[in-house]
C-alpha cells in the first residue's frame, strides 16, 4: 500500500503551529511521501520546521483556496502517470488538531471496507450527504480514472469561500458518488451515521466524539465564543481523558487571540464588546449565535434577544431586524455561518454605527 499525503498550509503570518508538526509526523507513518503546499507566507522558522519532515514543499500565492493548491500540486507538480503509482492520495490541510486516535488503524480499516473516496466526517446540504473537505482521501480506482482527471481539469480557480465549497467541497463529492465510487466517513463506520449531516463540532462536544466515536481530530474553529458549553466540555476532556498534549491546543489559541485571528472572533473582541455596551442583541439564531449566548450567561450577563431578518412564525420572540432599535450605548454581534455572514453585514453595515456592531472578520 503506497500513500502520498498533500498538505495544504495557511498562516496569515506564515507561522508553523507546533501542533501542526505534531500532526504531520504522526501521519508520516502511513505516508510514503508528503508534499506540503503552502498557500501565502511562510516564515524562515516554519521553513525550517517543514524541511524536517519532508524536502518537498512548495509556495503559491493564497488564491483559490485549499482547491487550487491541491489543483496545482496534482496538474503541476505530479501529474497523471506520477499520481498513478499510488494506491491512496490523502488531502488535509492545517484547520484541526489531533491525532486522537492511531492513524494506522483508521487507514487499515477503511482499506478493508473497499471505499474509493473517504474522509472523517459529511456534511450534508439539500438533503444531500458530501464527504468533508478538511480531509480526503482517494483510492486507487478513482486516481487511475479518466473521470478522477476530468474533475481536477475542469475544476475552476475558486474566488470566494462560498464558491469553493460548492464548487470544490460539494461539488466533487457529489460528482464522485454519482459516478458510481463507494464513499463512506469514519463517521459512518465508527457508529456516529446517525450524526452525518449535522454539524457534529458545535451539536456536539468531542467528549462524545473522542469518547464514543474514537473521532481522531478536533476542528480549530469549533473552540471558540460562539461554541461555549462545547468548548469548555471539550478542552476538559482532551485534558483529562487522551494523551494529546492540550498546551498545542492552548499554544495555538492564544496566539489567534493575541492577534485577534480566530473566526469569527476572538475572546477578547467579544469581552471588551460585552464590557462597553448596556444592551446586546444577537442577530442569528442557530448553533453559533446560541454558543455565544451561552458565553454571556456563563460571565453573568444576558443578550436582549435574537434578532433575524424574518420570523420564522409569528409566536417566536425573536426580533425582527426591522423592528430593531439600537440606542447609541447598545450593539449587535453578527453570528451566522460563513456563506450567510457577507450579505447580512451588507444589511447591519447599512443601518448601524461602527461602533455599534460586532462584525466577523
Amino acid at each position: 500500500m503506497k500513500r502520498l499525503g498533500i498538505f495544504v498550509f495557511y498562516d496569515l503570518f506564515g507561522v508553523v503551529d507546533d501542533y501542526k508538526k505534531v500532526l504531520l509526523v504522526s501521519l508520516n507513518e502511513i505516508l510514503d511521501r508528503l508534499i506540503i503546499v503552502c498557500n501565502g507566507l511562510l516564515s524562515e522558522d516554519g521553513y525550517d520546521c517543514f524541511k524536517k519532515i519532508t524536502k518537498e514543499i512548495y509556495l503559491r500565492d493564497n488564491e483559490g483556496y485549499d482547491a487550487a493548491a491541491y489543483r496545482y500540486v496534482m496538474l503541476n507538480v505530479l501529474g497523471r502517470k506520477e499520481c498513478e503509482r499510488y494506491d491512496e492520495i490523502v488531502m488535509l490541510n492545517d484547520t484541526f488538531y489531533g491525532p486522537f486516535s492511531d492513524w494506522k488503524v483508521i487507514f487499515n480499516q477503511m482499506r478493508k471496507r473497499g471505499n474509493d473516496f473517504w474522509g472523517l466526517a459529511k456534511g450534508q446540504e439539500g438533503g444531500r450527504e458530501f464527504i468533508q473537505s478538511y480531509f480526503r482521501v482517494f483510492g486507487k480506482r478513482l486516481i487511475q480514472s479518466d473521470f478522477f482527471w476530468r474533475e481536477w481539469g475542469n475544476l475552476e480557480l475558486c474566488k470566494t469561500y462560498k464558491e469553493c465549497v460548492i464548487k470544490f467541497e460539494r461539488g466533487i463529492s457529489w460528482d464522485i458518488e454519482e459516478n458510481g465510487y463507494r464513499c463512506e466517513s469514519w463517521l459512518d463506520v465508527n457508529g456516529g451515521k446517525q450524526l452525518q449531516g449535522k454539524n457534529v463540532y458545535r451539536e456536539y462536544s468531542y467528549r462524545t466524539l473522542i469518547g464514543e466515536y474514537d473521532f481522531p481530530v478536533v476542528k480549530c474553529k469549533s473552540l471558540s465564543v460562539t461554541n461555549y458549553n462545547n468548548t469548555v466540555e471539550s478542552f476538559d476532556y482532551i485534558k483529562n481523558h487522551t494523551k494529546y498534549d492540550i498546551n498545542l491546543i492552548l499554544k495555538h489559541q492564544e496566539r489567534l487571540d493575541d492577534n485577534c485571528l480566530i473566526s469569527p472572533y476572538s475572546e477578547r473582541e467579544v469581552k471588551e464588546f460585552l464590557n462597553t455596551h448596556a444592551k446586546i442583541y444577537i442577530y442569528g439564531h442557530g448553533l453559533l449565535a446560541n454558543g455565544l449566548a451561552e458565553y454571556f450567561e456563563a460571565y453573568g450577563r444576558n443578550i436582549e434577544g435574537f434578532v433575524v431578518t424574518k420570523k420564522k412564525c409569528p409566536e417566536s420572540t425573536d426580533i425582527e431586524l426591522d423592528d430593531l432599535v439600537l440606542e447609541d450605548e447598545d450593539g449587535v454581534i453578527l453570528a451566522v455561518g460563513n456563506i450567510l455572514a457577507p450579505e447580512i453585514k451588507t444589511l447591519l453595515v447599512s443601518r448601524f454605527k461602527e461602533k455599534q456592531m460586532l462584525l466577523p472578520r
